[in-house]
């Protein structure tokens, strides 16, 4: 019965955390500045910057998606004002 109860609980909040990404998705896309700002922007908002990556990228190893074992490609991004640094995943790849 408890595991009933849990499954519930599990669905309500997947529910609840569908509708909170699809009411970030209609908003415009935030700043760096923004982010800076609140980091409440930061579940399930766009982003939009201007600037470079850098060179160095890092992996996140043994990230398992689709039941193969991965990384995470991590990459420094510098706005164009050279002022901030952001980690961003470029994505998954297979080990």
């Amino acid at each position: 019965m408890r595991l009933g109860f849990w499954q519930l609980d599990r669905a309500d909040y997947k529910v609840a955390l569908a509708a909170d990404y699809a009411s970030q998705a209609v908003l415009a896309p935030a700043s760096a500045p923004e982010l800076i700002a609140d980091v409440s922007v930061l579940s399930g908002r766009k982003v939009r910057l201007h600037g470079t990556f850098l060179p160095e990228i890092f992996l996140l190893d043994n990230q398992v998606v689709d039941g193969q074992f991965g990384n995470d490609v991590i990459q420094v991004f510098q706005t164009k004002d050279q002022e901030l640094l952001f980690l961003v995943n470029r994505g998954w790849v297979k080990a």
